[in-house]
């Protein structure tokens, strides 16, 4: 099967660019002969990553050695030294590999769901493979990775991003990998470039499957008042959930849950620092959440126990509240939000699990809340 990648000696004798055109060929050969063992990625389950490591452990080898040795050129080859010696060879490289992801999947149209196919399969197998470290103690692909992001995001390369919008969704969003390149998204172009917020505006219509990929990620990644997302990250989270058409079918309860734990706690953690915009910002987010359970025809399913550690995030943060829950107080606001979601959330069968968990959970913070008080009578 690997016979092409075995031999070596016919990439040997190609310089820059033409050997990586050619690796990038052979190992995507490769992808497309064991693609049929990927398993599916689903919004609603977790998805295991080891799951999509479906070549054998020796091939697996072959693959990142080539990667190494032809791709990015962090291995010496026997027969001559080749390394990427200046920015412009760096950035040559990265649009190498988005004009192949390019070529591959645009002239077979872009799908616009999580569904792995003949094209799409063996790209999300091959950017696993691509951005994996030979040695997983030391993430030597983290900065490659971010750039081919970034540049994507520059050029609104749609296939490319549906691939990179694939990959965290099967990091789960939540693994270190997505993480680290969720962040370095935020740090090296949401924060750094000027018109980065518009040009991520449209990225529903671009690439629904990077955007719930990079909302869940954002969600995951700023979850606490000490790791708050700025205005910026809650603006661009609230466009895009505006734009709920294109995501509904694609969104799962991860990332309703984490966007909830944004407007629920909102008013608690920023009582003394809130403007009016960001009010209405959250407020509209806060609404955009709401309809989009109201709206899904495939239903969301969280577990009981999921909603409990919600609650048990608005119990700790209370912990550091000492206003009351008046009529018109942050407080209030909080709680009405919870209520609110709870509300929804089961009208729709969205909950899994004995519903007396989540009652116990709000008993001890409904605090006079009328909305959370009808919601404990419902048991």
């Amino acid at each position: 099967m690997s016979g092409s990648l075995e031999n070596r000696s016919s990439l040997r004798k190609l310089e820059f660019p033409n050997c990586t055109v050619e690796a990038l060929k052979r190992l995507h050969a490769t992808c497309v002969s064991v693609s049929h063992k990927l398993p599916a990625l689903d919004s609603k389950m977790a998805t295991n990553p080891a799951a999509f490591l479906v070549l054998a452990p020796k091939e697996s080898e072959l693959v990142l050695d080539i990667i190494d040795e032809f791709v990015f050129f962090t291995k010496s080859s026997k027969s001559k030294s080749t390394r990427l010696t200046s920015q412009v060879q760096e950035l040559q490289l990265l649009q190498i590999i988005i004009d192949f992801y390019h070529n591959t999947l645009n002239e077979h149209g872009v799908p616009e769901s999580l569904d792995l196919d003949e094209i799409t399969g063996p790209l999300l197998l091959l950017t696993n493979y691509l951005f994996m470290d030979s040695d997983p103690k030391v993430d030597k692909r983290s900065q490659w990775r971010s750039k081919f992001t970034i540049l994507a995001l520059s050029l609104k390369n749609r296939p490319v991003l549906h691939c990179v919008g694939l990959w965290l969704f099967l990091q789960q969003c939540s693994n270190v990998l997505a993480l680290q390149l969720c962040e370095s998204i935020v740090n090296t172009y949401v924060s750094l470039v000027h018109d980065s917020q518009e040009n991520l505006n449209n990225m529903p219509n671009i690439s629904p499957v990077f955007a719930v990929g990079f909302m869940t990620c954002l969600t995951e990644f700023y979850s606490s008042a000490d790791k708050w997302p700025s205005t910026a990250l809650v603006e661009i989270t609230t466009h895009w959930m505006e734009a709920r058409d294109q995501l509904v079918n694609i969104s799962g309860p991860t990332l309703l849950l984490g966007l909830s734990r944004w407007t629920i706690l909102y008013p608690l953690i920023t009582a003394k620092d809130k403007s009016s915009k960001d009010d209405a910002t959250y407020a509209q987010l806060h609404l955009s959440i709401l309809e989009t359970l109201a709206d899904s025809k495939k239903g969301y399913s969280l577990s009981n126990k999921a909603v409990v550690l919600l609650i048990g995030k608005v119990e700790e943060t209370l912990k550091g509240y000492d206003a009351q829950c008046d009529l018109g107080s942050s407080k209030e606001l909080a709680l009405d939000r919870l209520g609110q979601f709870l509300h929804c959330l089961t009208a729709t069968g969205g909950i899994q699990g004995k519903l007396s968990e989540i009652f116990n959970s709000v008993k001890r913070i409904q605090d006079s809340n009328r909305l959370l008080q009808m919601y404990i009578n419902r048991g």
